[in-house]
């Protein structure tokens, strides 16, 4: 994927970085879930902008990337090991119930705001 960025500067003078490839998008129909792997961030819907991906929707984690602990969590949409696939390994039903193996009853209420 090919990225351009927008350089602005915070109130310190420090470089910030801003992905101007991609925007949230409104439509999300499917859970966002605490990060797997990093587990300190919810995970984010986004559309693409870039000119080899346009408006091809993914999920990713706000560290993803970030150094110098990034992560890697990162779903397209429409492939095969998409988000929903995941979404699927981890328990979570598409219904009205919510179940989750790999997360505690606390984990699974902040992650899927499922209150028992």
């Amino acid at each position: 994927m090919t990225t351009r960025s927008m350089a602005s500067f915070s109130a310190s003078g420090k470089e910030k970085k801003e992905d101007s490839d991609s925007r949230p998008s409104s439509d999300a129909a499917l859970p966002l879930v605490k990060c797997p792997c990093c587990r300190s961030r919810t995970v984010v819907r986004l559309v693409s902008g870039s000119t080899a991906n346009p408006g091809r929707v993914f999920f990713k984690c706000p560290n993803h990337w970030k150094r110098p602990q990034g992560c890697n969590f990162f779903h397209w949409e429409d492939e095969e090991d998409n988000y929903m696939e995941y979404l699927a390994s981890i328990g979570v039903s598409f219904g009205s119930v919510v179940v989750s193996a790999a997360f505690t009853g606390a984990e699974e209420e902040e992650a899927f705001g499922v209150y028992s």
